[in-house]
């Protein structure tokens, strides 16, 4: 842990998405220490969830039971506020489903659609428990606002683009835009433009360094 918060502090890191499993539900003193540790280096702590299977009723189950015993009941135990996660990362990916890779461009909107829906009703899950101060935070591909035919996702309209980005900043604070394959500042602010001019709400972008 010195090690890591060494570096974090090194590279000037202001936010950490920890992927935690069970630790908040099984072992939450040794959560609480790190999550002070974080916060007095003046560091973020949100609790990552990369479950794909979120996307489809079924698989929401699981995930609103994994939410709810490791980050809202965690959160709700903790009486210092330096020990309680700031928010929710999501690094679910529509994209890295097998399925996408067969889906027309017609499937692939859907699934984009399915997406909108999951955080939409995580963000009024976490409303209606009381967590409201949770913010919610979500890696993008920095590619998905490109429109056909050069786009991988079958848009039906500038503005049908526009709305589900703007019904995602109704719920999501902020996107992460994962920008790795880039290898220029250029290439890398090109491809991100859209978003940072458009997103409502905060953009990050993202690199591999």
């Amino acid at each position: 842990e010195a090690e890591a918060l060494t570096t974090f502090s090194r590279w000037n890191i202001r936010r950490v998405y920890g992927s935690y499993a069970a630790l908040p539900a099984e072992s939450p003193k040794q959560m609480a220490a790190w999550n002070r540790r974080l916060h007095a280096a003046g560091i973020r702590s949100e609790s990552l969830f990369s479950d794909g299977n979120a996307l489809t009723p079924e698989g929401r189950v699981l995930f609103w039971r994994h939410l709810d015993e490791r980050v809202l009941a965690y959160n709700a135990a903790r009486t210092d506020v330096a020990e309680r996660f700031d928010g929710i990362a999501l690094d679910i990916e529509p994209h890295a489903l097998p399925r996408w890779k067969t889906e027309s461009g017609e499937g692939r909107r859907a699934m984009l659609e399915d997406y909108l829906v999951l955080c939409a009703a995580l963000r009024t899950h976490l409303d209606a428990r009381g967590a409201r101060d949770l913010a919610l935070s979500a890696a993008l591909a920095y590619w998905l606002d490109s429109l056909p035919p050069a786009g991988r996702v079958t848009w039906r309209s500038v503005a049908d683009r526009d709305d589900w980005f703007a019904r995602l900043s109704r719920c999501v604070a902020a996107i992460s835009l994962m920008a790795y394959e880039r290898g220029t500042v250029t290439a890398i602010l090109d491809a991100t433009a859209w978003e940072r001019a458009n997103y409502s709400g905060r953009v990050v972008t993202a690199l591999r360094a």
